[in-house]
């Protein structure tokens, strides 16, 4: 049959001898859909091509997880876009990926696909999409990675954004139920039933944005109630019409970082971006040039952060005498190569560092999935 690669054989394919019968298989058979995508980078680019044959030979027994190259990044540089079927799968993944390779490679936080669609489609009075219109697939473009985000003005006058929501089921002390319900609310969550199991307890039955859940949902919910509420998912992710939703770029020294966009309601845009700036510059190093962090919401800056180069006396030798003595000509001379060995620098921005714990943090992950690939 020529097959060189297993993964090359898909759901529902069958080898058999040539003039063996077989029966045929069901027809309703569909390969599992990634329900995030996480991007992989390793910490030096050199190492770049161990990390792919790390990835590769794990993924050979785990089908489920799709493994495709990404061009190359700014600051971050070649990497790995891989798709899972959840926060679980993910962290288990990567938590293998330590153990058995001895891989410290740096996991972007996981973002959900979202989908664009024409302004006509059909949808219900929740905004959610009809059924039979999830089965037209070539009406739809699929949104994996957040580079492929339509401008406004596309999603103004010929698309609207699809995202994927989930219905929950959480158990809470009634004690809690008021802390369970501003979470859900800031999440952007919508009561749609609540149940008294007992005299101290009840369930709520919810449905809540995808992203939402992979952001920590469970755990905002576990803080905000002492530990005694649990979230259950309990249904596949369906898609709802959200017009509200924008695509959040953070840039570092004008060059935009694309493992740093987020998806945020409009109205919370600005308050993100700020909190995102402020993140960004209490955790990066302080380098020899500028660096300027900014929040954009296409092209509006929403926030700016400055960090002050580190300033190095360029007019003291080692020997501690001063450079020229006397002479000023040979000092602005010192000064002014200073000057443009920190311009280029700064135009390059390959100095800046972004390590596993900055990403989760600027991206709200738990984080421990950071540090437990740096402790082994």
């Amino acid at each position: 049959c020529g097959l060189r690669d297993v993964r090359a054989a898909a759901i529902g394919d069958t080898l058999f001898e040539v003039g063996t019968i077989v029966q045929p298989l069901e027809k309703n058979l569909r390969p599992s859909r990634p329900g995030l995508y996480a991007s992989v980078f390793p910490p030096d680019g050199a190492l770049f091509e161990d990390m792919a044959r790390a990835v590769d030979r794990l993924a050979l027994n785990d089908p489920a997880v799709t493994v495709t190259r990404e061009p190359p990044r700014p600051v971050l540089g070649l990497g790995l876009r891989c798709g899972f079927l959840g926060i679980l799968h993910m962290d288990v993944f990567r938590q293998r990926l330590a153990d058995e390779f001895q891989e410290d490679v740096l996991f972007c936080a996981p973002t959900v696909p979202y989908r664009a669609a024409p302004l006509s489609v059909q949808i219900d009075k929740d905004n959610m999409i009809i059924d039979n219109t999830v089965e037209k697939e070539d009406i739809f473009l699929n949104i994996e990675t957040l580079e492929k985000w339509p401008t406004e003005e596309i999603t103004s006058k010929k698309l609207c954004i699809l995202e994927p929501v989930v219905d929950l089921v959480v158990f809470v002390p009634q004690q809690f139920l008021g802390s369970a319900l501003q979470v859900l609310e800031a999440t952007r969550g919508m009561q749609m039933q609540q149940v008294d199991a007992s005299q101290y307890n009840s369930v709520l039955h919810c449905r809540a944005p995808w992203a939402a859940v992979v952001e920590g949902l469970g755990e905002k919910l576990a803080q905000a109630t002492q530990g005694y509420a649990s979230l259950q998912v309990a249904d596949q992710p369906r898609w709802r019409r959200n017009d509200r939703l924008v695509k959040l770029d953070i840039a570092i020294n004008t060059e935009i970082i694309p493992a740093l966009s987020v998806v945020v309601d409009r109205d919370d845009a600005l308050h993100k971006g700020r909190q995102v700036a402020e993140l960004l510059k209490s955790n990066i190093s302080r380098q020899q040039f500028e660096v300027v962090i900014q929040a954009r919401l296409h092209t509006k800056n929403l926030a700016k952060e400055r960090l002050a180069p580190v300033r190095k006396d360029v007019l003291t030798t080692k020997a501690g005498k001063t450079v020229g003595g006397g002479d000023v000509t040979r000092k602005k001379k010192v000064l002014e190569k200073q000057k443009a060995g920190k311009k280029r620098a700064k135009t390059v921005a390959r100095g800046v560092q972004l390590d596993q714990e900055t990403f989760w943090k600027v991206l709200g992950m738990p984080s421990t999935a950071g540090n437990s690939s740096k402790d082994n």
